[in-house]
């Protein structure tokens, strides 16, 4: 089949999962352990696994009057499953490769398989055991699709990180915004990145299990956060213009919110979440507001939306940050360059820096430098 024919999971999976489940008698905590979220799979991998319960099923027919058929029925269902791992991959490689749905439709496509393995053996190896004369198990295929669906995640997620590091790359780091060239390039680089990243969210979002998605799209904006937040503390000196400039373009990147709030705001419940990544996530959530969403997934969120202020703030208002606890994602070092890079020499500037190398004696003396900072 079309490797980007989707269906939805839960439609396909509902009648085998619940099926399953019976063995345990409705168990409420295994339910949950054994509940696949709610995805994306190719019509074909929902047909194979479907298909391979039919066939399965078809074998114990045969148990008692003609094992030797059962036995090949058993050994077909396996064989599909090992031509899908060594055909598919490199049928579809250069979609896999370059369309970032493909390549985490295939994530899907195996995690699915590997999800259904277990429980055909556990369904039918009892009941088709005897007859082929060794155990009805496809647990040594689990490993090999659970390697080959991270192999697919993880490719796709460098190849995405290296494109956005391309596109953050061609402005060439942060310094001289104030000349209207450099503000434009680098205004056009973060347009380029921002817009690259809508486009995954609005693929993945659809396709990915939404623990997946918001992990993948963290990784992603955190990963470019973290670049701009060392690009800005290399500059050693930002002029007033500069600092009006760096603000506006680096408010951009407050887009990125949507990508996470969107996705939480489709939920109709986030229990699944819950239980995928943190057992107190939703009371979290509900306590914390729906900012704690971007700050759990986007580690220097926090860091680089309070960088983005102290742009615009003045002195005594970093240093009051500072001092109150305000700024705990900075150290005393950085916090420092920031003043000497922004302010221009003066008693106050030497008084607040006194503070702060107070509380990092490691810290360089203050040193006087001419500047035409505010």
């Amino acid at each position: 089949g079309d490797a980007i024919d989707v269906v939805d999971n839960n439609d396909v999976d509902l009648e085998w999962r619940e099926e399953v489940v019976s063995v345990w008698e409705g168990d409420v905590g295994r339910r949950r352990v054994f509940k696949l979220p709610k995805c994306h799979v190719s019509v074909s991998v929902a047909r194979l696994v479907e298909m391979s319960y039919q066939v399965l099923e078809e074998a114990c027919h045969f148990t008692k009057d003609a094992p030797d058929c059962a036995i090949v029925l058993y050994k077909t269902v396996r064989m599909c499953f090992d031509m899908y791992r060594a055909v598919v991959p490199n049928l579809h490689a250069k979609s896999i490769r370059e369309v970032p749905l493909v390549a985490m439709l295939m994530h899907n496509n195996c995690m699915y398989i590997a999800y259904h393995l277990p429980f055909l053996g556990h369904v039918f190896n009892s009941r088709l055991q005897k007859a082929i004369g060794e155990p009805v198990l496809f647990l040594d295929m689990i490993p090999l699709f659970r390697s080959l669906a991270e192999t697919h995640y993880s490719n796709t997620m460098c190849k995405q990180l290296e494109v956005l590091q391309d596109w953050l790359n061609s402005a060439e780091g942060l310094a001289d915004t104030s000349e209207p060239d450099r503000f434009q390039k680098v205004e056009l680089s973060l347009k380029q990145v921002i817009h690259h990243l809508s486009h995954l969210a609005k693929v993945w979002e659809n396709i990915l299990p939404s623990h997946i998605y918001l992990l993948s799209m963290g990784t992603l904006v955190d990963s470019l956060l973290s670049a701009l937040i060392k690009q800005l503390e290399t500059l050693d000196d930002i002029s007033e213009i500069e600092t009006h400039n760096l603000h506006n373009l680096l408010s951009m990147m407050y887009r990125c919110e949507t990508f996470f709030h969107d996705c939480v705001a489709k939920q109709e419940s986030i229990s699944s979440l819950a239980s995928s990544t943190d057992g107190k996530l939703k009371q979290q959530t509900d306590s914390r507001g729906p900012m704690w969403w971007v700050r759990r997934f986007v580690r220097h969120w926090t860091k680089f939306v309070k960088l983005t202020n102290i742009l615009e703030d003045k002195l005594v208002v970093i240093t009051d940050n500072f001092r109150d606890g305000g700024l705990m994602e900075f150290t005393a070092t950085e916090v420092a360059s920031l003043v000497r890079a922004l302010f221009s020499d003066s008693p106050l500037r030497k008084e607040m820096l006194g503070r702060i190398i107070a509380a990092s004696p490691t810290l360089p003396v203050e040193h006087t430098r001419p500047t035409t900072r505010k």
